[in-house]
């Protein structure tokens, strides 16, 4: 009978064993910061880890992304903190395929394992025109004027503000070159008034959308995209030229407004400044202006500019 006792005890303790085992779970979770991205944005991925239920500090997460072909676009290994909390950041390349993207997280903590996952997607960068203005500083935008601009910069970004908040646009932050801080100088929507000259972010800018500088003589050749505007610099004072150029870069908007001299900052600002502008140029993200002092007042008016090209 003590035998019969026994042998049910041993059964009884090898049929319970996997449901004590089963008790000793670990647990991964995983997550994104966003549901969707657009190409070049910053992903943040975090999770927790759990042991029975409670976070444990130390256990070894793998974390992989995968794009939408399964290729892994991402690789990394991070240990939980005390929390029992993990995250990770990157950014996607420029050049990210739109579509459905995967996370992968793998977690080990003494002798347990636990796998998770989740999904995110990349789009398309939204064309960024000058009719969307509005939609497009909405929101973390800086308004960056030179440390060595001319005053009438900081007159001509102060009326492009206004035309803002006259159309219900929240009120952007102002900063000059040389003290922005890091997020805004990196993720922040920037209006930039002035050119290379005066403002450290135009030079940034101008390298970036591509335009190019060259000079025949007193003759100044100011190309991007295909799109040309010549002009004579010994006409300081009764002439000048400027660009605008509304972009994207790295998930956030930039709208470069400057002249060759402060002139063409200032009637570029001026012509930009009319929120009826914004719709005439409906699907365009390029102007090239000349302001030619009609009046002899040597200061830019409204009238006295034109478009000579645009895109």
């Amino acid at each position: 009978m003590r035998q019969l006792k026994l042998r049910a005890l041993l059964l009884a303790a090898v049929a319970l064993a996997p449901v004590l085992a089963a008790a000793q779970s670990l647990l991964v979770t995983v997550s994104t910061d966003k549901p969707s991205y657009t190409p070049g944005e910053q992903v943040v991925v975090s999770g927790y880890v759990l042991l029975d239920g409670t976070p444990v500090g130390g256990a070894l997460v793998a974390i992989q992304v995968s794009d939408p072909s399964g290729n892994p676009i991402v690789s990394r290994t991070r240990s939980t903190d005390s929390s029992g909390a993990y995250s990770v950041a990157f950014n996607l390349p420029l050049n990210a395929q739109e579509g459905t993207y995967t996370v992968y997280a793998s977690a080990s903590y003494q002798g347990h394992t636990a796998s998770n996952s989740d999904t995110f997607q990349v789009t398309a960068h939204p064309t960024p025109t000058f009719d969307r203005i509005c939609e497009l500083f909405s929101m973390d935008t800086v308004v960056v004027v030179g440390d060595r601009a001319h005053p009438s910069d900081v007159i001509g970004a102060t009326l492009f503000g206004w035309a803002l908040g006259h159309e219900g646009v929240p009120r952007p932050e102002a900063r000059l070159d040389t003290n922005l801080t890091a997020e805004q100088e990196e993720y922040w929507n920037m209006i930039i008034a002035g050119g290379p000259a005066v403002n450290e972010q135009a030079v940034r800018f101008v390298g970036e959308f591509g335009v190019q500088f060259s000079f025949v003589g007193n003759i100044l050749i100011v190309s991007v995209e295909g799109l040309t505007i010549t002009y004579d610099i010994s006409k300081k004072g009764s002439e000048d030229i400027a660009i605008v150029i509304l972009g994207e870069h790295q998930g956030r908007h930039v709208l470069l407004i400057c002249g060759y001299y402060w002139y063409g900052t200032n009637a570029a600002f001026l012509y930009m400044s009319d929120p009826a502008r914004w719709q005439e140029h409906s699907g365009e993200h390029i102007l090239l202006l000349r302001w030619v002092d009609q009046n002899g007042n040597h200061l830019p008016d409204p009238e006295e500019t034109t478009v000579e090209a645009s895109k």
